[in-house]
């Protein structure tokens, strides 16, 4: 069994949290509770769901508070007459930071969000973790994408937009096809097996990051601890593209007031989808349009010079 860091802290606020119904999320609780670890993000109510876990360490006090995007397609959202997870929207993010602050030293915010499979988030995404931050927060923490998405410092504080699988496994689908029960595997990528571990160090009005762990899912599915240059996601690279991307779109990203977000009819149901993509298609759209570009301006200083040689031969 690999040597892991001790976790004592979950945040429930994600889409699979109800998979096995009520009783699967009271038993969750439940075994929690009596392991005395603590949780947030999910309640009787939305006034409970949005209660954050609270934790002192050495003098130094934690606020924590965890929401779940409407794009990961769950059916349990709170409200205040229902049971569920905590919601995301930045209503919500900007009053419970403001709230807490004044309670806490520290403020964390968990969000369950982003594009799966995707090593970027999206420009909207970009800009709720900047104003999370700019609220009071000192750390914004992404789960959900499935993949590693890089870390940005931004002002007094940080956003890891995923952190990538610490530990999962290969899904088991069943569908019918003309009256017959179906099943299918899907495995894991490599990039899949991966996560991040960030190390904080949390002071008086000072947030550090001290340390990055990169682990690795083995053959038996636990995460193993490995150096960061040995993943096959290029961390450097991602935290690299984030950086120039707020440098370069920061006027942009102050306009961005909200997660923006269509339904869409797919796979015979409805579902919440980004309207913006994620930064790294902007990139490719903005390349295939200047190769267009090129291409146009090639083809048409051809044409002119072609013109050109047939009015001399006439």
């Amino acid at each position: 069994m690999p040597d892991l860091p001790r976790i004592d802290l979950f945040s429930l606020a994600n889409n699979h949290i109800s998979d096995a119904w009520e009783v699967g999320v009271e038993g969750t609780i439940e075994a929690l509770d009596q392991h005395k670890k603590r949780h947030f993000g999910y309640g009787r109510d939305l006034l409970e769901a949005r209660r954050p876990a609270l934790i002192e360490h050495n003098g130094i006090r934690l606020g924590f508070l965890g929401y779940c995007c409407l794009t990961t397609n769950g059916e349990n959202y709170a409200t205040p007459s229902k049971a569920g997870v905590c919601p995301l929207a930045f209503s919500y993010i900007e009053t419970d930071i403001s709230r807490l602050k004044n309670e806490v030293d520290h403020v964390i915010v968990a969000l369950h969000w982003g594009e799966e499979d995707n090593h970027y988030p999206t420009p909207d995404q970009i800009a709720l973790a900047h104003r999370s931050i700019d609220k009071g927060a000192s750390v914004v923490i992404g789960t959900h994408p499935h993949v590693i998405q890089g870390i940005e410092p931004y002002k007094a504080g940080f956003i890891c937009y995923s952190l990538g699988n610490f530990i999962f496994s290969d899904t088991e689908l069943e569908s019918m096809h003309d009256g017959k029960l179906v099943r299918t595997v899907l495995r894991l990528s490599n990039c899949n097996k991966e996560s991040l571990g960030a190390e904080f160090v949390f002071e008086k009005g000072v947030t550090k990051l001290s340390a990055i762990q990169a682990y690795k899912l083995d053959k038996y599915l636990l995460p193993n601890a490995i150096p960061l240059d040995h993943l096959e996601t290029n961390v450097n690279k991602l935290n690299a593209k984030l950086k120039a991307y707020s440098e370069n779109k920061s006027r942009y990203l102050k306009k961005l007031n909200e997660l923006q977000i269509a339904v869409r009819f797919e796979g015979n149901k409805y579902q919440n989808r980004y309207v913006l993509k994620p930064i790294n298609e902007y990139e490719s759209a903005s390349r295939l349009q200047a190769f267009f570009h090129t291409f146009l301006h090639d083809l048409m200083s051809y044409g002119k010079r072609s013109f050109w040689r047939l009015n001399r031969r006439a």
